[in-house]
């Protein structure tokens, strides 16, 4: 399996709960709420903690973020995945990952961060 299709597998099974707590350790609550797209930075602690789970759109883009992270912890330390996820990219029209994750379409946002993930992670 690629290093996309076992994040892919991963990030599928992976309980909201599960998702939030990994990902607020490595990133922080308030990049995590603005890749799921809620206003609350709280609301990740909330969703960590397993006293709620995210609603709507909230759940598969934490999902897209986790599969992000899942192919970079691979081989990138937390500070370098924090850095790449926040930085304009090249494959991605030097836009930010995170913003590409909260702003375009899901599946296509997710594609394309994954891929530009995979390369970097790669090189």
């Amino acid at each position: 399996m690629t290093p996309a299709e076992i994040a892919y597998r991963d990030a599928t099974r992976a309980e909201p709960s599960q998702m939030a707590q990994e990902l607020q350790e490595i990133l922080g609550q308030r990049s995590v709420a603005f890749a799921a797209g809620v206003q609350s930075p709280q609301a990740v602690g909330r969703w960590a903690a397993g006293k709620a789970e995210p609603q709507g759109e909230a759940e598969p883009r934490l999902r897209n973020l986790y599969k992000v992270v899942l192919v970079l912890r691979e081989t990138e330390s937390p500070q370098t995945i924090r850095a790449w996820l926040q930085g304009a990219n090249p494959h991605l029209a030097h836009r930010a990952p995170l913003e590409v994750l909260r702003e375009d379409d899901l599946g296509a946002a997710a594609a394309a961060v994954v891929d530009a993930a995979v390369v970097f992670a790669d090189a």
